[in-house]
């Protein structure tokens, strides 16, 4: 009986577990688009230290 319960458990997590990685992956949202934040200007300033240019 206790092993029953267990397997059913699992079973339920695994489910769960696949349902969430499916929702991830094939996004239901597919047609939301991110906000218009316009253009960034890039200076091109590099700084060589730190690998990054503002």
């Amino acid at each position: 009986m206790h092993e029953e319960q267990l397997m059913n458990s699992l079973l339920s997590w695994i489910l769960n577990l696949l349902r969430g990685m499916g929702d991830a992956l094939f996004h239901p949202y597919r047609d939301n688009e991110p906000p218009a934040i316009g253009y960034q200007p890039y200076t091109g300033i590099e700084y060589r230290n730190k690998r990054i240019a503002i």
